[in-house]
């Protein structure tokens, strides 16, 4: 995995939610290595609208498909946009924002450093 501070998932974690299920975890990985690029596209034009309710509902699904990983630095990111739509408030939005695409693109990056690794 990357050495860019805090592990960006928990192997063991995500495992665990799935009910250590490989064939599943893997399915839900690729799944959210498929969907996250459109996920952050959306946060990225709900803070350029300056649209509160499309960036809760983004943010709030990405925060949502982190939960599963264990992975929270991409969670925490996505936790703080949300409440920025919840509340109406964009002060701090593309910092956030770019703190986020940051932790995603690590995030997937380890996702398919961890599904193209040989198992015992």
């Amino acid at each position: 995995m990357a050495d860019d501070g805090p592990p960006s998932f928990d192997p063991a974690e995500a495992m665990r939610q799935v009910g250590d299920d490989a064939a599943l975890l893997r399915e839900v990985m690729e799944l959210f290595i498929l969907d996250t690029p459109k996920r952050e596209a959306e946060v990225r034009m709900a803070v350029e609208k300056r649209d509160p309710q499309l960036l809760e509902r983004a943010a709030h699904t990405i925060k949502g498909s982190c939960v599963i990983f264990g992975a929270g630095p991409t969670r925490d990111a996505a936790h703080r946009l949300e409440m920025m739509g919840r509340v109406g408030s964009f002060e701090g939005a593309a910092e956030s924002l770019a703190l986020l695409s940051k932790e995603a693109a690590r995030l997937t990056l380890d996702l398919r450093t961890y599904l193209d690794a040989p198992r015992a």
